[in-house]
């Protein structure tokens, strides 16, 4: 497996996954998830709502992107309370 670290914005990284992650307790989407749910047409949005995702420690969300970015997917995971 091969990690790297990349400072362009997230709707433009190419790689096979993109991991986000996202704190419980979020009414809103954060500026990186909005982004890549705008280029995604909803998608993002649409399937965190449909799997109950709710920022959980362990809990995973993913999206196959067809094309719409150049990630093949993106992962969202939970992280928890942001609340130390």
């Amino acid at each position: 497996m091969k990690l790297s670290l990349d400072s362009r914005g997230l709707t433009e990284v190419r790689t096979d996954a993109l991991i986000v992650g996202r704190h419980s307790g979020e009414s809103k989407l954060s500026p990186a998830l909005a982004a890549l749910d705008k280029q995604l047409g909803g998608l993002l949005s649409k399937v965190m709502t449909a799997e109950r995702f709710e920022g959980k420690p362990g809990q995973i969300s993913q999206v196959h992107t067809e094309g719409r970015l150049p990630a093949t997917r993106v992962l969202v995971a939970g992280l928890g309370s942001a609340k130390g």
